[in-house]
């Protein structure tokens, strides 16, 4: 089979879907066929694509995400390949290419929470959802949780026998670490309380107000932690960096920033816990991580989250800081509940894979190359 994988997405500051992107060509590679795989990569990936492999070429596309060059330029790119398959791995593709494909729906985040003009605009609104429908449409669409298919299929009134779930996985760097390890890493990074982690987007609805608000009430209750806040700051909501800038507690809530890939494991595994309280996840990458990491999970039950986290994490309900506090301090203060959470979270991470998700991904291919149109 000759694959074309739009892979535009490839870079490490992508976020989620970079990561897909990556594991995703790697895992098929693994898989030892003698396929042929063109990756699309952007000019800004492609100092980050360094995959050798006679099996795969690395075409550097010009092309940017929601742009007109998408619909118009990328349809003659991706014809001239004369591919027996295509793979969007985001919604996002020409609404006018009728070659086969398939395309990975992470989530309907820009449906559901649209943000800045280009997505709240009612013209670009109207041509988001326009791309979406003709994405839902594709031969197949791999959904990367059940709660995201439920979506699809509600949203876009899809054939649910047209839509497979593939769930994502999560670095075998996440691991738990040695105390020695933990203790230069605290040492470098100036972390001399114990912590609680958020790894999410800055926005609204990935719970940051609930959370800021639940940490106050446990440092008022005497608990005498820290709470770190990784990612960047977001331009559109100035209002969430106001909140840490003005908490009665902001000399205990520290900001990193975007944090590296190679120091990633050590700020979870180094947590106390993980707190998730997102309102929607088309999966949950975060809790996954936290699960491997071997640290107690706080999270909210809702979308894809107790999904991927099974009975290994405390739930609460999203929105609600009195709750999340409550969960919190629990795991927290009870040991003996916080390390059986630990013991069931390694277990449940073992059902996560990138070798099982690319396996499923390329039978999908096949069973898609070989049917009739």
């Amino acid at each position: 089979m000759k694959i074309v994988i739009d892979a535009r997405f490839w870079r490490k500051e992508t976020g989620g879907i970079g990561r897909y992107s990556r594991e995703l060509v790697k895992g098929l590679l693994r898989l030892k066929t003698d396929d042929q795989f063109i990756i699309l990569i952007t000019p800004l990936d492609k100092e980050q694509f360094d995959l050798k492999d006679q099996r795969i070429k690395g075409v550097v596309a010009d092309i940017p995400h929601y742009s007109s060059a998408e619909q118009f330029k990328l349809p003659r790119l991706l014809k001239s390949f004369q591919p027996d398959l295509v793979h969007f791995l985001n919604f996002n593709q020409p609404i006018f290419y009728r070659g086969k494909r398939i395309t990975t729906i992470h989530d309907l985040t820009v449906k559901k929470f649209p943000v800045g003009g280009s997505q709240t605009n009612p013209l670009k609104k109207w041509g988001f959802n326009l791309v979406m429908k003709q994405a839902a449409r594709s031969n197949r669409v791999i959904a990367i949780s059940r709660a995201t298919k439920v979506d699809i299929v509600r949203d876009f009134r899809i054939d649910p026998e047209r839509i497979k779930i593939i769930y994502e996985s999560a670095d075998d760097r996440f691991r738990p670490r040695p105390e020695v390890e933990l203790a230069d890493f605290r040492e470098r990074t100036g972390l001399k309380k114990p912590y609680i982690l958020f790894v999410n987007q800055w926005r609204p609805h990935k719970g940051l107000p609930e959370l800021v608000e639940a940490f106050e009430k446990l440092r008022a209750d005497g608990l005498d932690y820290q709470l770190v806040v990784a990612g960047r700051p977001n331009k559109h909501f100035p209002e969430l960096e106001r909140l840490i800038v003005e908490s009665q507690v902001k000399a205990d809530i520290v900001t990193p920033g975007f944090i590296p890939d190679e120091d990633l494991p050590l700020y979870y595994s180094a947590a106390s816990c993980l707190a998730f309280p997102s309102h929607y996840e088309g999966f949950g990458l975060g809790v996954l991580e936290g699960l491997k990491s071997g640290i107690p999970v706080v999270a909210s039950k809702v979308s894809s989250i107790p999904e991927v986290a099974g009975k290994a994490a405390h739930f609460v309900e999203p929105k609600n800081p009195v709750e999340l506090a409550a969960g919190l301090k629990e795991v927290l203060t009870n040991d003996n509940y916080a390390q059986d959470l630990v013991k069931k979270g390694l277990e449940q991470a073992k059902k996560f894979s990138w070798d099982k998700m690319a396996a499923e991904t390329y039978d999908l291919y096949r069973e898609v190359v070989s049917e009739d149109r």
